[in-house]
């Protein structure tokens, strides 16, 4: 009998709005469209990590999303990354977590408990996050 796969845990981040691009229409759907076909490309890299790719979050925060990928994958845990900035498919899961302001990154395991902010986003504490489940 095969066992239900379990739940990912959610990692939330925050991209930067780039405001060079306001208002130029042409120039963002062709970049959204650009990026559709990255990100596709990229999800079929990571079955891990189907959404948001690591390069979209700025500095500190981008290495701890990197880092959490990383630790979770050598744990064999599934991570779902999600942009608050750009939720998409999923504002709900952003709604139901991420309410407020929350410290970016937030880890989120599938039982609920929570790890936030930069200074938890360490390898050590990442790894007993994980382990834990």
């Amino acid at each position: 009998m095969h066992r239900a796969p379990e739940p990912p845990f959610l990692l939330f981040a925050a991209s930067e709005h780039d405001p060079s691009v306001e208002g130029l229409d042409a120039v963002a759907g062709m970049g959204a469209r650009l990026l559709s076909i990255g990100a596709a490309s990229w999800r079929a890299r990571s079955a891990a990590t189907p959404n948001a790719p690591t390069e979209n979050f700025p500095g500190e925060q981008g290495r701890s999303v990197r880092l959490a990928l990383d630790i979770g994958e050598s744990l064999g845990r599934a991570v779902r990354v999600i942009d608050l900035s750009h939720p998409g498919d999923d504002q709900e899961l952003a709604t139901r977590y991420a309410r407020g302001e929350p410290l970016l990154p937030l880890l989120v395991a599938p039982s609920g408990r929570r790890l936030e902010g930069l200074d938890s986003f360490v390898p050590a504490q990442l790894k007993r996050f994980f382990q834990a489940g």
